[in-house]
């Protein structure tokens, strides 16, 4: 270090004793004068500078050289002390991670001892639920037995009790109630057919009012271009009169294309109305097919279905026939086909309800299609003549103002004739008077350039002797460049030193660099070894306990096992023993079995005899039922004819009126619901939907209401039914689904499987569980709800 700054005082005087003797050199190059020619000493200051220059540079890089050496003995100084310091802080680390995991074993022991208790203490408890189990089980038995007599004693009782003459006498009457059914189908048959019919006249009377509204717009849509014909005459009149002007020509121009593309525009529309009254015609057209197919479909299905019910029916009559010639013996067969009979009488309810449901959603859609339709070709005349009043009316203003507008066109023309003209004459005499001034102007110049020609001769004289000793300096600066660049040349000589020192102290500054790069790149190889050195120790020790862990656990687990494979043992010979105990008693149970079926076949040989018989009887019994059949089928003729004389008797309005109020499972309560209960609004339903605890809770199946607070924690807040509080579910319910687009009670597009699930819920999880409380609106029960049920039993007593 003392040496770099002695030797840098050292340079210093040198550096000053040439700026002095070059100063010195120009003082002397400037005192002498080498003939005509000026001698440039500037090259000599530029290379005093470059030294003085040069000086700065070396004492700032010898600066940062004495800064780099600091750092260079502080961080040797580190990497003395630093090796130490690291060891003692992963010793600290490799402590406190040993105390670390010695408090996780102690917690991880704990927790393995209070598991191993909790296993003693639920052996204990298994061990007393199997003594309690096998103290009751005696106990059990001997109530089963009894149960099993007493039930077997009341299906004894039930087949006495049985009279085969009602079962018979139900059958005939749910015979003429689906025969009356049928004809009540066939009667709306023939009246929709005639009500279709009639709407198909209707249709076709009103779209001839539609084609003769479309042809008197055509006429008068040809009058409307007859008149535009007259106006274009007109109008090219009025251009032959104002050919004068061109720019009233033009904003004519203007006005006539204005209203020939609001014409255009207007015949467009008129097009564009045609086309839609066409479609929606043609729409109109294809909703009345579809609405046929569909009432085609639905009847036929219909028609299916009454089929079936009736072959269903003659099959139980036959059923219930057999019966009455089988013995006692077979009491038990007996009690089975009734109860698979009273099965299929109850899914013929449920279809019957179906059907029911499926007639009155039919006749609503007919109705509201009507309805439809009737709003529809309303608001379509309304259009066409609302459409024709707008034509007229928009023809009529465009005349008046093409009138308006080309007489304001015409007076503007004639006030734009009149300032064109005054402008006219204005500008004329303007012209007049500039040319007269211009004239006048035009003397006086000539007369001035007449006196200024001697004037002009002499400042030529000038110029030419001027451009003379401009030639002369010309050669002269000439002269003065080729010196200046010999005093150049001299320049770069002196100059050549200079790049040398510059070359020099460039590669002194690269070795300088150099080293420092080297020093640095050696004490990052040393941090980095030591770095890898630490955490190759950390990691080793981590392995080491880990590997100590795992041995522990593996000890641990093999004990474990060893217990469990003798606890095993003694568990496999107990069971096996009990294998053996019921593959005896199993063997038993199936010779007991075999017996048995040995006894029924024997049985069921006997019966296929008694069937036999039984069969050649009911030959016999086909010809008396079809006599009877005969005799229903008269009775049934007279009592449609009364049944439609009942109904042509009643006015139509009642009839729709009785359709629309008339709620669609108001015969699903069996007239069971009594008119004191409330009629909840959608907006009051929504009040009870479990957010407010001291109200209770309230949902909505089919137009009915109940209350469901008993369930509060499914229909309450937070709840998993929550969804369905406090609204009418019936389409959710029919279609299993929890989102909001099916919380309504729209059943109009619901299959006959999701309304069966829905009269299937309703009855499990609503009607059976929960109160009635009120109805929504428009589904309350009205007074002439249940009409078709109290004429069927009034036709019945008659």
């Amino acid at each position: 270090m003392l040496k770099k700054s002695s030797d840098s005082t050292e340079i210093t005087p040198l550096v000053n004793s040439a700026v002095e003797k070059l100063q010195e050199l120009g003082h002397c190059i400037r005192a002498r004068k080498y003939g005509v020619e000026h001698v440039d000493t500037s090259g000599v200051d530029v290379v005093i500078k470059a030294l003085r220059d040069l000086e700065a540079e070396r004492q700032k890089l010898h600066e940062l050289l004495e800064a780099e050496t600091i750092t260079a003995s502080v961080l040797r100084y580190k990497l003395q002390y630093l090796p130490s310091d690291i060891k003692y802080e992963i010793q600290g680390a490799v402590h406190s991670a040993r105390q670390s995991n010695e408090a996780e074993i102690k917690r991880l022991k704990t927790q393995l001892n209070t598991i191993i208790k909790n296993i003693e203490s639920l052996e204990k408890r298994h061990h007393d639920l199997a003594e309690e189990n096998a103290r009751l089980e005696p106990e059990r038995n001997e109530m089963q037995i009894g149960h099993d007599e007493i039930i077997a004693l009341l299906n004894q009782k039930m087949a006495d009790k049985a009279s085969k003459q009602i079962t018979l006498n139900e059958t005939r009457d749910k015979l003429r109630e689906t025969y009356k059914k049928i004809i009540e189908l066939e009667d709306s048959i023939v009246q929709l057919k005639e009500d279709l019919a009639h709407e198909r006249e209707e249709a076709r009377q009103e779209k001839e009012k539609l084609k003769q509204s479309v042809a008197d717009t055509q006429k008068k849509a040809e009058e409307q271009r007859k008149t535009n014909v007259e106006k274009r005459k007109e109008i090219d009149k009025l251009q032959e009169e104002l050919v004068d002007s061109e720019s009233v020509l033009d904003s004519k121009r203007k006005s006539i294309r204005k209203f020939e593309t609001s014409r255009n525009r207007l015949e467009a529309q008129e097009v564009q109305l045609n086309r839609h009254l066409q479609k929606e015609i043609r729409d109109n057209s294809n909703l009345t097919q579809e609405g046929l197919a569909k009432a085609k479909e639905s009847l036929q299905l219909q028609n299916a279905e009454c089929s079936r019910i009736r072959s269903e029916n003659i099959e139980l009559e036959e059923e219930f026939n057999q019966l009455e010639e089988i013995n006692k013996a077979t009491v038990d067969v007996l009690n089975k086909e009734i109860e698979a009979s009273k099965a299929a009488l109850t899914s013929e309810r449920k279809d019957r309800q179906v059907l029911q449901t499926k007639r009155d959603h039919v006749s609503k859609e007919f109705n509201e299609f009507k309805a439809d339709y009737g709003r529809y070709m309303a608001t379509q005349s309304k259009r066409v003549t609302e459409g024709k009043a707008e034509h007229s009316r928009l023809t009529e203003k465009k005349d008046e103002r093409d009138m308006m507008s080309k007489q304001e066109l015409l007076k503007a023309a004639k006030q734009d004739y009149t300032t064109l003209q005054k402008q006219l004459k204005t500008r004329l005499k303007t012209l007049q008077q500039s040319i007269e001034k211009l004239e006048k102007e035009k003397e006086r110049k000539s007369n001035l350039i007449d006196d200024k020609t001697p004037i002009f001769e002499d400042l030529e004289a000038q110029f030419k002797e001027r451009s003379q000793e401009f030639d002369t300096t010309k050669k002269n600066i000439v002269g003065l460049e080729t010196s200046v660049q010999r005093a150049q040349r001299d320049v770069e000589k002196l100059a050549e030193p200079q790049t040398r020192l510059h070359s020099k102290l460039r590669e002194k500054r690269v070795e300088a660099l150099e080293q420092l790069k080297s020093q640095s790149e050696e004490v990052k190889n040393i941090e980095r070894a030591i770095f890898s050195s630490g955490q190759r120790l950390g990691a080793v020790l981590k392995e080491n306990r880990r590997f100590k862990r795992a041995i522990a656990q593996l000890e641990e687990e093999m004990e474990t096992t060893r217990k469990t494979t003798l606890a095993n043992m003694g568990t496999k010979g107990q069971l096996e023993k009990q294998l053996l105990d019921y593959r005896g008693t199993l063997q038993e149970n199936w010779r007991e079995d075999f017996l048995l079926d040995k006894i029924y076949a024997e049985r069921d040989l006997k019966m296929l005899d008694d069937i036999e018989r039984l069969q050649e009887e009911t030959g016999v019994r086909e010809g008396r039922i079809d006599e009877i059949h005969q005799q229903l089928e008269e009775e049934l003729s007279v009592l449609g004819q009364f049944i439609d004389g009942v109904a042509n008797l009643r006015p139509k309005d009642v009839t729709v009126e009785s359709v629309e109020n008339h709620s669609p499972f108001s015969e699903q309560t069996g007239g069971s619901r009594s008119n004191e209960n409330t009629v909840f609004t959608k907006e009051e339903l929504a009040k009870y939907n479990g957010e407010d605890p001291s109200l209770p809770v309230y949902v909505a199946i089919k137009g009915i209401v109940f209350d469901v607070s008993e369930a509060r924690e499914f229909y309450g807040a937070g709840g998993k039914y929550n969804v369905f509080a406090g609204r009418d579910a019936s389409r959710a319910l029919a279609k299993w689904s929890m989102s909001e687009e099916d919380m309504n009670d729209n059943l109009d597009d619901l299959t006959v499987e999701e309304l069966a699930r829905l009269d299937e819920s309703y009855d499990k999880l609503f009607a059976s569980k929960h109160t009635v409380v009120g109805y929504l609106e428009g589904h309350e029960l009205q007074d002439d709800d249940n009409f078709s049920r109290k004429m069927f039993n009034d036709n019945i007593e008659l």
